[in-house]
């Protein structure tokens, strides 16, 4: 998919528990575009744009220089991202859940054993960790794949 929004736009990533069918992908996307045409902030139009990358992360975007998000038009985003994985009985919203590249393979493992994975030295600090605190479109496009070391696991790690 051709992201259309401009680097500075604002970005929310939302991590599947399970990789999604090409069916259930196609569904978020319709049902997502049906709520981006009416997405608004206080009645007034919000532009956004959403895809699906890997089977197993929603990706939405707002062009903030058009019109700000606020808590209210976030909520309306959580709360249909929440009723779309409801309708396909997928959880939407794992955090629990690491994907990260090992031997070129996207690997994704629940966040203890990613952490075990660690301890054991399977994982370096080198190990690139997908980063799904990245702010905007233009961050998402260049360093959504980050060394452990850049990462918050890395602050975590052992505490």
């Amino acid at each position: 998919m051709e992201i259309q929004l401009a680097p500075h736009a604002r970005l929310w990533v939302f991590t599947s528990n399970k990789l999604l069918t090409t069916e259930q992908c196609s569904f978020i996307e319709v049902e997502l575009e049906k709520f981006l045409a009416g997405w608004n902030n206080h009645g007034k139009a919000m532009a956004g744009q959403a895809w699906i990358e890997m089977n197993r992360i929603l990706v939405v975007a707002a062009d903030e220089n058009i019109m700000l998000a606020s808590g209210c038009s976030i909520d309306k985003l959580n709360r249909e991202v929440l009723r779309i994985g409801d309708a396909l009985g997928v959880n939407l919203f794992d955090r629990l859940t690491v994907l990260f590249q090992e031997n070129n393979e996207i690997q994704t493992e629940g966040i203890a054993q990613f952490w075990a994975l660690r301890k054991a030295n399977r994982l370096t600090d080198e190990t690139l960790v997908l980063d799904t605190t990245v702010a905007t479109v233009g961050d998402w496009t260049t360093s959504k794949w980050k060394p452990f070391s850049s990462t918050w696991h890395k602050d975590m790690y052992g505490r």
